[in-house]
């Protein structure tokens, strides 16, 4: 990856401007999704922006019956970098509910270290016609520094049609 201007990628640490090659190496043990319990567990290490960078995750699924599921995710990362180390992690959850196939809702809610935001998001998704979609979503992020501050909310509507001559 070519950088043409350096960045601040955590407190007090740039990342400078230049040529950066990545590799990983990644172990990945995983169960059946179609069960009604379900996960996995990932652990990858590899370069990152001249330094190193592990992570672990893990998710876990419940399909609580034909139209509801649960999962639940949560990711490390450990970050050595000539500039300084750090590490961040994640935490998230999605609730699934389908009305029919063609009708769903999701609800999800994550945690992220790095920005100290917590985010939200609602999607129903219609859809209405083999490749025409309707999705309306609602999005909002609290600032967790000190307290639960509004960040921003937003609702957006899409639709998508497919059209065969």
């Amino acid at each position: 990856e070519r950088l043409d201007e350096p960045f601040e990628i955590h407190e007090n640490i740039i990342i400078p401007k230049a040529d950066h090659r990545f590799g990983t190496l990644s172990f990945l043990v995983f169960s059946n999704r179609g069960r009604k319990i379900s996960g996995n567990i990932s652990y990858q290490i590899g370069n990152f922006f001249g330094g190193t960078r592990r992570r672990l995750s893990f998710e876990s699924g419940v399909k609580a019956s034909g139209r509801l599921s649960f999962k639940a995710s949560t990711e490390f990362n450990k970050v050595k970098l000539p500039g300084g180390d750090f590490a961040t992690y994640r935490l998230g959850n999605k609730v699934l509910y389908s009305f029919t196939p063609a009708l769903f809702v999701r609800g999800v809610i994550q945690l992220n270290s790095k920005t100290e935001i917590v985010g939200g998001n609602f999607l129903l998704s219609y859809q209405f016609a083999p490749g025409s979609d309707f999705f309306f979503v609602y999005n909002h992020a609290w600032d967790t520094k000190s307290g639960l501050r509004q960040l921003n909310r937003s609702f957006q509507l899409k639709l998508s049609y497919f059209w065969k001559p």
